[in-house]
């Protein structure tokens, strides 16, 4: 006997809470940021019988950025508002946030909001009315010293009121005189039933990118500035 159909969503798509899952999720994220296009059924409370669906697997990926400064120059430009500032209204943000931005000899603590428009080119136009006006993107940043030419990075970036969670964690490493190197391990969770790992797919394709742009502004800045 066939189960009762969920309900479905009427009226605009909300932004989504801890509770609830879309059975159908569509991802535009480019290097200025993420939209969610949502649609189908709210999931919400709906018990999944077989438990090795209830959490999908993350995607995990390594990336690394090279710098030609050394570890002295660069630590103070990555907790400078001025640059982060710079930096993300660049990448197309309309909206910065700084909440935390403090940076001493041991230690660099970044928080920060930035709002975006989403990117709807290639999106289809019935999903168009569906991604909101503007979104929030998360970053929360901590870089550690453990020597004069050595530091430890974990980073996290969260789209607000989505089901992803992005984290990495690595080094930002003097190499050789005047030569640094950001290494990072990300991992990419979606908790979205069936098709949350090839969203989380989707996501760290992009991150690839949206990492590139952040690193082409970077040489450009310290090149700059510094």
């Amino acid at each position: 006997m066939q189960g009762r159909r969920p309900r479905e969503l009427k009226g605009p798509v909300r932004r989504g809470r801890s509770g609830d899952h879309p059975a159908a999720c569509a991802v535009r994220l480019t290097g200025r940021g993420v939209a969610f296009l949502l649609r189908g059924p709210v999931l919400s409370g709906h018990k999944n019988k077989n438990p090795s669906n209830r959490k999908t697997q993350p995607v995990k990926f390594s990336l690394s950025q090279d710098f030609p400064v050394g570890l002295d120059v660069l630590w103070p430009v990555y907790g400078n508002p001025a640059y982060l500032q710079a930096k993300y209204r660049a990448l197309g943000a309309h909206r910065v946030e700084i909440r935390e931005a403090h940076t001493d000899a041991s230690d660099i603590r970044v928080l920060l909001e930035r709002t975006i428009a989403p990117d709807l080119q290639n999106v289809p136009d019935w999903a168009r009315k569906m991604v909101s006006r503007d979104y929030v993107m998360r970053h929360e940043n901590r870089c550690h010293r453990v020597s004069p030419q050595a530091s430890d990075v974990s980073l996290r970036i969260t789209p607000i009121g989505s089901p992803v969670d992005i984290n990495a964690r690595g080094s930002l490493n003097e190499v050789s005189p005047g030569n640094s190197r950001l290494a990072l391990e990300f991992e990419v969770k979606c908790n979205i039933p069936i098709v949350g790992k090839k969203v989380a797919e989707i996501f760290a394709g992009k991150i690839r990118e949206a990492l590139a742009e952040d690193h082409d502004f970077t040489l450009g800045y310290i090149q700059e500035h510094a």
